[in-house]
């Protein structure tokens, strides 16, 4: 799971670059615009977490039938739900970037942007929904064979849509995101290909698709509280990004490499919070909350080693990173400084994300939800809007207002879900004694 994380990243990486000599107005208009979609994708994220933990406590039971259904289940909800979405999206992005008061220079490549993310909507969520299965099922590698072909087509792709190639002149930013698309579109018809050759421990039938209300209303259940918990953590970086609008493209375009950066130092956390989600959800399956314990602290182990070791790194590296991204003169500080902020916040910010992981396979999506709105919402917001505004700090204000979340979030889920999973384990080891 880490490793394909790290072959996704290095079309988000490249993204980066490609955008970044197009200028800080193109990195200004891609922080917006790509943190706008991946807040409407929360839904899609939500379903997806959802069927990853039915589909690994189906498999955990050795019930390959309903993990198989389950599959085909949360296919047919995000289809529906990804191609509404592209269409009103695409139809409404004028709309979106009109309320956020850019900068005319700004406002039109960030248009441009959100169209042609809109458009490679249906592919993208495509190749995120099959993952989710095979990601359930324990078997990464086939994600691995298909991301890792999915990302050379975009590495290629990019530049070309971008800047043209032979008689095409190119279509300048929006070429990024089409050239993401069709790279995703090349590893969801790899991993399709798998299932209907029956290669992995799901299999798709016809009449599996047929909409089954019982494990339809089990996906939502669970992907409520997943979905509000991505709702409010995104939808608090889009009011941040609103509060630094008023300090300019250089504090947006710091604000989108720092984040896109970080999200990149913390690939070994996501492919743990993955493997977690999968674990948990795969030991309670087969009666065996003691390993799913383990597991928990196995991960953390090994995640506070990495991800001190990546946070160093980015301090001491922080200016090479913002020049290589574009950000020089006036901008190369600014990014400069909110990287070495956000490397401090690296380690609690992982553990907050893997006990997240811990919690939605273990069926309980709650506790995220809920340790989301007190650090996003009554935390994070508040204090960033106090520190940039009042005390006057711009946009440095913003930085460390997402550093205290960050240390709190990771704080409580932490001791929220081993004090939870023990009375939980006590309780099951009571009724099999009785």
């Amino acid at each position: 799971m880490f490793f394909e994380r790290l072959v996704r990243s290095f079309d988000g990486i490249f993204e980066i670059f490609w955008i970044g000599i197009l200028g800080p107005n193109a990195l200004a208009a891609y922080s917006l615009g790509y943190l706008f979609i991946l807040f409407l994708r929360s839904l899609g994220m939500g379903i997806r977490i959802a069927g990853q933990s039915l589909v690994a406590h189906a498999v955990g039971s050795k019930d390959f039938e309903k993990a198989s259904i389950v599959s085909a289940q949360m296919i047919i909800l995000l289809f529906v739900y990804s191609v509404t979405l592209s269409l009103l999206g695409f139809f409404f992005a004028p709309f979106i970037i009109s309320i956020m008061n850019l900068d005319t220079q700004v406002t039109g490549f960030a248009l441009d942007y959100m169209k042609s993310g809109f458009v490679s909507l249906i592919a993208i969520e495509a190749m995120f929904v099959f993952g989710s299965v095979f990601r359930g099922t324990g078997e990464p590698g086939i994600l691995v064979i298909s991301m890792l072909a999915g990302t050379i087509v975009s590495l290629i792709a990019m530049p070309l849509f971008m800047f043209g190639f032979g008689s095409f002149e190119g279509i300048g930013i929006a070429g990024s995101f089409f050239g993401i698309g069709l790279g995703r579109s090349v590893g969801f018809l790899i991993m399709l290909f798998y299932l209907l050759k029956g290669w992995s421990q799901v299999f798709l039938k016809l009449r599996f698709f047929l909409p089954n209300l019982e494990i339809i209303s089990s996906l939502l259940s669970i992907a409520w509280p997943a979905t509000v918990q991505n709702l409010l953590e995104r939808g608090s970086y889009l009011l941040l990004l609103r509060i630094l609008t008023p300090f300019g493209a250089d504090a947006l375009a710091a604000w989108g490499v720092g984040n896109r950066v970080t999200m990149i130092a913390r690939l070994p956390c996501f492919g743990l919070q993955g493997s977690t989600r999968t674990l948990v959800g795969q030991n309670l399956g087969a009666s065996k909350p003691n390993r799913a314990i383990s597991t928990v602290q196995y991960t953390l182990t090994i995640l506070v080693g990495i991800m001190g070791f990546l946070s160093v790194a980015q301090f001491f590296f922080s200016r090479d990173i913002s020049i290589f991204f574009g950000l020089v003169g006036s901008s190369t500080p600014i990014a400069s400084f909110a990287l070495r902020v956000f490397s401090f916040g690296l380690i609690m910010e992982s553990i907050r994300r893997v006990m997240a992981g811990a919690f939605q396979g273990a069926g309980n999506s709650k506790p995220p939800m809920l340790t989301q709105i007190i650090v996003s919402w009554i935390l994070m917001l508040p204090t960033a809007f106090y520190l940039s505004n009042t005390a006057g700090l711009r946009e440095e204000g913003v930085w460390f207002a997402m550093l205290l979340a960050q240390f709190t979030g990771g704080c409580i889920l932490f001791l929220w879900f081993f004090s939870w999973i023990k009375t939980k384990t006590s309780v099951n080891l009571g009724e099999k004694n009785v």
